[in-house]
């Protein structure tokens, strides 16, 4: 193989060297307050097993997702409230930033995933920085209902409908409308 055919290969895809040099990080997003509602006691479990699978890599997370251990940076809450999904974002893509974490894999709640997904690309792509987003797989195997319950302190996490209904809105809001809102 030539040189420049190596040089080709890097910048065009067949040898995607970048690939082999990503830093991990995880970021956790909670589903409803407090920290020992079934759902978030779930996402330690997750973001604890995909850290040690990554490695040791560190961990972004809220006060609500109850971790053990010392890799993790947490976003507090606000006179009591959790902060937004776009502020979790906001906060962990400048964490990566620090960090030079260029991979981040989100652990959230099925039902909250595609606005997890849809706040950090968002925010990534704004700041205009190459970070690539993975979704821990093991959340896809867990029953939507299974997320839901009662005893939150969040209306919109104790029913599956109370939470379809808010997700309509959200999806058919413009993000810039969303942005000022949350």
């Amino acid at each position: 193989m030539t040189f420049l055919t190596i040089l080709f290969n890097i910048f065009y895809g067949s040898l995607n060297l970048r690939r082999c040099q990503l830093k991990s990080g995880i970021v956790a997003f909670a589903f409803g307050k407090p920290d020992y509602l079934r759902a978030n006691r779930i996402l330690a479990q997750i973001t604890s097993k995909k850290a040690l699978e990554e490695k040791d890599c560190p961990i972004f997370t809220q006060e609500d997702i109850p971790l053990q251990g010392e890799n993790f940076e947490i976003i507090k809450n606000k006179k009591g409230e959790p902060p937004s999904t776009l502020e979790i974002a906001k906060a962990a893509v400048s964490w990566a930033k620090r960090n030079k974490i260029n991979k981040l894999i989100i652990v959230s709640a099925c039902p909250h995933l595609w606005r997890c997904k849809r706040d950090l690309s968002r925010i990534i792509k704004e700041r205009q920085m190459e970070i690539e987003i993975q979704i821990a797989e093991e959340i896809t195997k867990i029953p939507q209902n299974f997320w839901f319950c009662p005893k939150s302190h969040q209306k919109r996490t104790q029913k599956r409908f109370n939470w379809l209904i808010r997700e309509a809105i959200i999806k058919i809001m413009p993000f810039l409308i969303y942005r000022r809102i949350t």
